[in-house]
């Protein structure tokens, strides 16, 4: 999980050198049942379980990331299958709290309209990547064959915010380049 490693840390006093980063211990990590043709990973690591979703036309990594003792989760890039989000939720006995985007690109938010619709869960972005998610992305189509609903974020994130998953705490990192406000 490339970009969790820089997230990942449920122990309030750990703190991180710039430039660094922190080791992603992983205590488990199995592949679960093929499920509609996606393979899910499932991985564990100090009090945090994530699921690893590959969807989509593009195969967009989707994270569900849980707290294991709380059973609260947030859904991280929802790619543009929805149904299969909402179905691993439901699967593993989940309670969504949240949708957090890592930017605004349509393969990475396409699904989040839907799957907000059927949760009731604020969705959350950077703030400089908000207005290219409450835009209708026509270029899309070329990519995904179809133009996902735009989506107005309930929260805006920034760099050093804290996001909460159930007792875990997770730590914004604004990381601009792929897009304006790109985080991990």
């Amino acid at each position: 999980v490339p970009r969790l490693g820089s997230l990942v840390s449920t122990r309030r006093t750990r703190r991180f050198e710039v430039g660094r980063r922190p080791p992603l211990r992983i205590h488990s990590r199995r592949k679960t049942a093929q499920e509609g043709g996606e393979t899910k990973v499932q991985m564990t690591s100090g009090g945090l379980t994530v699921w690893q979703l590959p969807l989509g036309a593009l195969d967009t990594n989707c994270y569900i990331l849980a707290c294991s003792a709380t059973r609260e989760a947030i859904v991280v890039d929802c790619g543009d299958e929805p149904g299969t989000v909402l179905q691993t939720i439901l699967s593993h006995g989940l309670t969504a709290r949240g949708l957090v985007a890592t930017h605004g690109h349509a393969d990475h938010i396409g699904g989040f309209p839907r799957l907000r619709a059927e949760l009731g869960v604020p969705f959350a972005i950077h703030e400089k990547d908000r207005s290219m998610a409450a835009t209708r992305q026509t270029a899309a189509v070329v990519f995904l064959g179809w133009i996902p609903d735009p989506i107005e974020a309930d929260r805006e994130l920034a760099d050093g915010d804290c996001v909460q998953v159930g007792r875990c705490s997770l730590r914004v990192v604004h990381t601009p380049g792929h897009s304006p406000g790109s985080i991990c």
